[in-house]
């Protein structure tokens, strides 16, 4: 009965318990006077309980317990102090039996949440869809830019005639090639204007084909030479915009020599 009363002290420490472990042993207890008188004359126990007196003042009183609060009132537990944040994985502090306690479980991996509040960002970059027409006729081969809106800049077409190729030669694989090297001059030129706008534009081309003309294949390798290559890499659609005849009309009666 003794290691009972002594190990229940030991745990809990406070005077309640005290009152508890004399009660068992018929021991009467004085809380104000801290003073005690034993019915049972056993000076061991008395010695003991003296001891446990003395250890119960030194310990610092903790707040009353619910038991001790009058009916009717209700109590509000103190919030508890968030745990600090971390990049992820298990937060662990040590106990007092050594064990770690689990604050948060979060995902592992980097921190995302402050991705998007952080850090110097590019500004946005306007883009503009430029046409690249080219009629290659069986006569002659015209080309024509325009932005997306259609508008053509200042002297922004041109013809195998007004390149100086008269007659036949209009349709020659020359007069097409220099046709084609006009037009990459003049997108030349509006992408260095784009691109010091603020803030600048990138301009993405299209380029629409018509006709079987001999100019179509001279646009082909003047696209794949050091003239064409601002233009090549800049193109993000090819269309082929030739008309194709089902039907219709009746056809032009055959030349013969």
């Amino acid at each position: 009965m003794l290691r009972a009363a002594a190990a229940s002290v030991r745990l809990k420490h406070t005077p309640a318990c005290a009152r508890a472990a004399l009660s068992t042993n018929r021991t009467l207890w004085d809380a104000k006077k801290g003073s005690s008188s034993d019915v049972d004359t056993n000076p061991e126990l008395a010695s003991l309980l003296d001891s446990m007196v003395q250890h119960a003042k030194s310990v610092p009183q903790t707040p009353s317990s619910t038991a001790e609060q009058p009916q009717g009132e209700i109590l509000e537990a103190a919030p508890l102090p968030l745990p600090e944040q971390s990049r992820g994985g298990l937060q662990l502090s040590d106990g007092a039996d050594g064990l770690g306690i689990i604050h948060s479980l979060a995902p592992m991996g980097p921190d995302l949440t402050a991705f998007g509040r952080t850090g110097t960002y590019m500004s946005s970059v306007r883009k503009e869809n430029w046409t690249f027409y080219v009629n290659a006729g069986r006569n002659n081969t015209i080309v024509t830019i325009a932005d997306s809106n259609g508008r053509l800049p200042k002297k922004g077409w041109t013809s195998a005639g007004i390149q100086g190729f008269k007659g036949a030669n209009r349709a020659s694989p020359e007069a097409g090639y220099r046709c084609a090297v006009f037009a990459f001059n003049k997108f030349n030129i509006e992408i260095d204007r784009l691109q010091k706008q603020n803030p600048p534009i990138d301009m993405e081309i299209t380029l629409q084909l018509s006709g079987y003309g001999p100019g179509r294949d001279s646009i082909y390798r003047a696209l794949l030479m050091a003239e064409g290559a601002e233009v090549q890499h800049r193109i993000r659609l090819l269309v082929d915009a030739t008309p194709i005849k089902i039907g219709g009309t009746r056809a032009k009666k055959a030349r013969r020599l």
